[in-house]
């Protein structure tokens, strides 16, 4: 190295670089290109430390090949990682005088070889608080000592890297808190407007479409619930980490606000969004494993454009949520495209709520029932009700459009109440009429569940209508079993206890664990119509179904597999040994009177 004067007039630029708040890049490059002038032969490089991964990333070098680079960047930390890799974790000098011949070169003497580096001598980097910041490596491509005197000199230009980086990383996270989510690390709500409205005026300039994607994660509460908030935010954190995989890199994702995202598409047509969005959906139905439990997320997503829906952030953003509002409405990963109507639906939901109050008040509803059949002879043992609404004008509604409103009013109470007390009368009628005994499916919902005077009632309507108690079934959700969860088991097993059976419905939808459900009182798990749709096309889905299948074995349950379209679907079912199956290939859910015919047959075809 050259004197004391030459390594000071490079001390000093550094500084004034410092003070004139020149980018760390362009810092760096000046620290590797002084250090490469006064020592002859050597190729400088220096790297960052991610203490979170602990590993050495965004490798600079003015001399080593992109290749080599990539090779190194994200290098392990560890007490046998090279030079640079084992000065963080030694927290000391490292020097390697013969690449060929030292161990801590064994995992990486190939990749050494191949770009003719003979030797490394790499100096950890420090903040003036003693925290490693990353490494100062010289490679030379012959074996070689360093003097003291060099080493002197080099460890006052890793003193000045560390000032820089730290004063940097110090910026950085004045920024980082004041515009990226510090969960997920995606850009926050107002710098994700700040960018969209940026994406906004470009596409005027060149007459495109820019798109809204509203994703919402169904349920998540129950995440919370279960797990804690711990759970949550592993959730959160894989969500993310498969959306950034996923989307394109002119495309931009925030983390709108706790469990609900949004993305903006650039440059985009209808046709592409809607493929988006049903990939979105397949990519995060995946199940999200979390210690014994695997999560299972379903999404709900709504879309609006620019210029079509509007050309103001605000009111695109409000848009998508709309949509997004919409298609969770009509269940699970559904998908909806903004249309002006959907600004209508506060009132037309204000309007069905009123209306919901007056039919309950008048009974304006009627059951239908569906089969359900043993898969191995086809034979009627049991029948689901289910509540339609007749309405005056609108004549039938389905459930899917008024029991949300019910639920959320608590009107699902007396509501569920007349059904329960219906199904009960008509059933007992029908023995009296001479019909075959079968068994009563009813749903419960998490509101009634969490009714204080349930059991009296149920009780009650039992002994008015005097149906027996063990053909009677209740129908449960995941969602409704992990609300209140000791609240939950106390109910049920005071159900269980008068001799109703208590069955699991939409099983696998949210997550399957036997550490959680072998705490219920169930006497049968319904696995989910979602699994069964598919099952001929899809391996996966067989092997949650036998899993189901084999966990209601094991824990002496019955299985009833919901949504049963197809011969190939039942024999495929029936292969696995599931016991019951209920769905269209045997029965709609139909009439009392259109029902009377198949009990007296008791056999569905």
């Amino acid at each position: 190295m050259e004197g004391r004067n030459e390594t000071l007039h490079w001390q000093n630029e550094i500084v004034g670089m410092l003070a004139a708040n020149k980018p760390l890049s362009s810092i760096l490059k000046t620290v590797v290109a002084s250090v490469e002038l006064q020592l002859h032969g050597a190729i400088c490089s220096i790297s960052l430390y991610n203490q979170f991964q602990n590993k050495l990333e965004r490798p600079f070098s003015l001399n080593l090949s992109d290749e080599y680079l990539m090779e190194i960047n994200g290098l392990e930390v560890g007490p046998n990682a090279g030079s640079c890799g084992t000065a963080v974790y030694k927290r000391q000098t490292t020097i390697v005088s013969n690449i060929e011949t030292n161990s801590l070169w064994d995992d990486y003497r190939t990749l050494a070889n191949k770009h003719h580096l003979k030797s490394c001598w790499s100096i950890p980097i420090f903040s003036p608080t003693n925290n490693v910041l990353g490494t100062f490596a010289l490679y030379f491509k012959e074996n070689r000592e360093a003097t003291g005197k060099e080493l002197a000199q080099l460890e006052q230009f890793a003193q000045l890297c560390g000032i820089a980086i730290d004063y940097k990383h110090t910026k950085e996270e004045m920024y980082t808190i004041k515009h990226i989510d510090s969960l997920t690390g995606l850009a926050n709500a107002s710098q994700f407007k700040r960018e969209a409205k940026q994406a906004i005026d470009q596409a005027k300039k060149e007459n495109k479409i820019v798109s809204f994607l509203f994703i919402d994660l169904n349920r998540f509460n129950l995440i919370n619930n279960i797990g804690g908030y711990d759970a949550g935010d592993k959730v959160l954190k894989e969500v993310t980490k498969r959306l950034v995989q996923h989307i394109p890199p002119t495309a931009l994702l925030t983390r709108w606000n706790s469990d609900k995202f949004i993305i903006l598409y650039p440059n985009t047509t209808a046709e592409k969004m809607k493929q988006n969005s049903e990939q979105i959906i397949e990519l995060l139905s995946t199940p999200v494993q979390w210690e014994e439990h695997d999560f299972i997320l379903t999404s709900s997503i709504g879309i609006s454009s620019f210029p079509l829906d509007s050309e103001n952030v605000d009111d695109l953003i409000k848009h998508s949520e709309s949509a997004m509002n919409d298609a969770k409405l009509k269940g699970m990963n559904q998908v909806r495209r903004y249309s002006p109507s959907m600004d209508n639906q506060l009132s037309n939901r204000l309007l069905i709520e009123k209306e919901l109050r007056q039919a309950i008040t008048t009974e304006d509803f009627v059951l239908h029932y569906q089969s359900q059949v043993t898969l191995t002879n086809n034979e009627m043992v049991g029948v689901e009700a289910l509540v339609r609404w007749s309405h005056p004008t609108m004549g039938m509604i389905s459930p899917a459009s008024f029991i949300p409103i019910a639920e959320e009013t608590g009107l699902i109470i007396p509501l569920g109440e007349w059904v329960l007390r219906t199904a009960c009368q008509q059933m007992k009628q029908w023995e009296q009429e001479g019909l075959p005994p079968i068994r009563l499916s009813v749903n419960l919902s998490s509101v009634q569940l969490r009714q204080r005077n349930l059991i009296d009632k149920v009780k009650e309507i039992l002994e008015e209508t005097e149906i027996d108690p063990s053909r009677l079934v209740l129908e449960v959700t995941e969602s409704t079993l992990v609300s209140h969860m000791q609240y939950t088991i106390s109910q049920l097993r005071a159900l269980q206890a008068m001799g109703i059976q208590i069955a699991l419905d939409d099983f696998g939808t949210l997550y399957s664990s036997l550490s959680y459900l072998k705490h219920f009182p169930l006497d049968i798990i319904k696995i989910d119509r979602s699994f069964v749709h598919t099952l001929l096309s899809d391996a996966k889905d067989i092997k949650i179904v036998n899993t189901i299948i084999q966990l209601g074995k094991h824990l002496k349950l019955k299985v009833l597999a919901e949504g049963i379209e197809t011969r190939g679907q039942a024999e495929l079912l029936q292969q696995h040994h599931c016991h019951e199956g209920q769905g269209y290939l045997f029965s709609k859910p139909v009439p009392i009177e259109t029902l009377k015919n198949a009990i007296q047959s008791k056999q569905v075809s």
